[in-house]
This record gives structure tokens, C-alpha cells and sequence, in this order.
């Protein structure tokens, strides 16, 4: 089973995307410093707890992995080291921290993988989110510039061993969200996690000799919108219109083929009344006699007696013997 190594598991989009490669039948390595009780849970989604600031701490559960794991597909560095503050009231160990853990602590993890991605031609994948104007903008830049340029370094390097490099950019709206985004699970003024994990499985799947290297994801509309926009309602009226094909493409009329009326043969005797009679169907049309076999007037053989019947009748009547009529006066005859 191919192997997919993947940081910032306890979060969204990783979540996602460990789910949608679960179910792709592919074996997930999770990595980060905690998860969260009702996240994803799956015997082939693997977590491993470990604080990716401390690159030694990742390249020692990488190795103790790969003691039993020889078949790595992809590293997916999808983690998100959030600075809720200025630059300008950052400490200096929060920016080490920052940097280390959303930096040095992924390319360690990818720096360890590299030997069996080039055997087996994988992909090293990289998600970054747009800085915006927030809070902690500047970090966030920080990290974003130096993924891009990681990722396009490395594929220069390694185009020719066929090791697939990719950035996807999570280009989210400015300002602040809209509040009906609350309300919606399918959201149309933010990046959907699950639009993120489709990407990632696409750029897995994609055929050889070709590579995709940037991919922008950015929100459909500004602001949650009803499902079916106003405008798409004069298209639906369009294409309710019943519109049928030009005359040219009609089919051309029938021809009609000329029947000739069926008559007696000339080599046929004169019919009498009984063949006439039997020799015509219930519509009164001639029947051919050599086919008049085929044909069985129920009607008329239920009215005309059978020969065995009339035979039988002839009989009974020779057999009773004819009297003589009785006069109305009465004989009495003596003893």
C-alpha cells in the first residue's frame, strides 16, 4: 500500500485530505502536535504526535517509519503555524517558533522522504494561504515565499527523476468573512477543505510527463449567495423552449405502392350461392379458395347444423308414425 506523509493533521484542509486519501486506499501519516477529539478516525490514518519546531524530533519518527514503510508516494505539507499578533509585538522566539515549525520542521520531514520519492517518482506537495491584512500578516508571507520558492527549486532540480512537485495556493477573500458563513456547510466566499482534498487527488493521480506546479483555489463568490443565482434564470427559460429541427433534416414522405384488387381467377368455375357465401369473410370481401381452409366462420358453423346431427334427426323423425288427425268428439268403445 502506497504510504502518504501529511503535516498539519489536526487541522483543516489536512483532515480532509487524509480522509478523501483513506478512502483513495492509500495508508496516511499524520503529523502534529495534537489532535483533536472528534477528528478524523481510521485504521489506515496513522497519528504520530510530534512537535514539528523540533526537526530532530520529526527526522527520528520519520526514520523509526520508514523501518517499516518502503513505499512513500507523497509528502503533503499542509500545516498552518497561526501568529494572531504584529510583527511589530512578535517576540523573537515566537518567530523562531513559527518559522521552525511551518519551515525547517516540513523540509526536514520531505529532506528525510527524498531518497524513496525519487525511487518510486512521488510528489511533494505544498498548501500555503494568502497573508492577507490580518494580524501576524507578515510571518504568514514569510512562510507562503518560502514554500513557493522551495517548491520551485525542487522541481527544477528533480524534473528529470521524475519526482512531481506542486504549490497549491489557498487564495481566500480579504476583509472579514461573511457572518452568513456560519450558517452553511458548503461555503461559496471561502475555500471549501474538501474542494483542497480533490485538488491534492488530482495531482496524485495525473499521468506521467506532465506535472502541475501552481494551483490558485479562490472562493466562487465574495459573499454567501442563494443556490440558484438571478441570472441563471433566463437561461433556464431558454432551454425549457421546445426547438425542433429544420425542415431540410425531415424525413422524406412515403411512397404509396399500389395495390391491385384482389380478383377470381379466370381458370376458376362460376361460384354458386354456398361458395360465395363461404368464400367471403365477415367484411365481405373475396377470399381466395385455395385459402378458404384457413378461415373458420365460428358464426356460421354454430348456426349450420353438423351432417353426424342432421343424419341423426332424419332418423327419429322416419322412425315415429304419422297419425291421423282426431276429431274433437270422443269414442267409447265397448268391452
Amino acid at each position: 500500500m502506497d504510504t502518504v506523509f501529511l503535516t498539519g493533521a489536526g487541522g483543516e484542509p489536512a483532515q480532509s485530505i487524509a480522509r478523501r486519501l483513506v478512502t483513495a486506499g492509500y495508508r496516511v501519516y499524520g503529523f502534529a502536535a495534537q489532535f483533536p477529539a472528534e477528528g478524523f478516525r481510521h485504521p489506515d490514518f496513522k497519528l504520530v504526535p510530534v512537535n514539528l519546531a523540533d526537526p530532530a524530533a520529526v527526522r527520528a519518527e520519520v526514520t523509526s517509519i520508514l523501518a517499516e514503510e518502503t513505499t512513500p508516494a507523497a509528502v503533503i505539507l499542509a500545516g498552518n503555524y497561526p501568529v494572531e499578533e504584529n510583527f511589530e509585538a512578535t517576540h523573537a522566539e515566537d518567530i523562531a517558533l513559527a518559522l521552525n515549525a511551518a519551515v525547517v520542521g516540513p523540509l526536514t520531514l520531505a529532506r528525510t522522504l527524498l531518497p524513496g520519492l525519487v525511487r518510486r517518482r512521488g510528489s511533494v506537495i505544498a498548501i500555503t494561504k494568502t497573508a492577507g491584512e490580518n494580524p501576524g500578516c507578515a510571518l504568514a508571507a514569510t512562510v507562503a515565499g518560502a514554500l513557493n520558492g522551495f517548491t520551485r527549486a525542487l522541481f527544477a532540480e528533480l524534473r528529470d527523476t521524475g519526482v512531481k512537485t506542486a504549490r497549491i495556493k489557498l487564495e481566500n477573500n480579504a476583509g472579514a468573512p461573511d457572518p452568513a458563513l456560519r450558517f452553511t456547510n458548503t461555503p461559496q466566499s471561502q475555500v471549501q477543505p474538501d474542494i483542497v482534498a480533490d485538488t491534492v487527488e488530482t495531482i496524485l493521480r495525473l499521468r506521467e510527463n506532465n506535472a502541475i506546479t501552481e494551483l490558485v483555489l479562490r472562493p466562487q463568490a465574495t459573499r454567501e449567495e442563494p443556490r440558484l443565482p438571478v441570472s441563471a434564470e433566463p437561461r433556464l427559460r431558454t432551454i425549457q423552449v421546445v426547438q425542433l429541427p429544420p425542415q431540410s433534416n425531415f424525413p422524406p414522405p412515403r411512397e404509396t405502392i399500389y395495390t391491385p384488387e384482389r380478383k377470381r381467377p379466370d381458370y376458376a368455375p362460376p361460384p354458386d350461392e354456398e361458395e360465395d357465401e363461404m368464400f367471403e369473410d365477415d367484411d365481405g370481401d373475396v377470399v381466395d379458395p385455395e385459402l378458404a381452409y384457413l378461415i373458420k366462420p365460428q358464426h356460421r358453423q354454430q348456426n349450420r347444423p353438423q351432417p353426424e346431427q342432421q343424419r341423426r334427426d332424419n332418423r327419429q323423425e322416419n322412425r315415429q308414425p304419422q297419425r291421423p288427425p282426431r276429431s274433437g268428439a270422443m269414442r267409447i268403445h265397448a268391452p
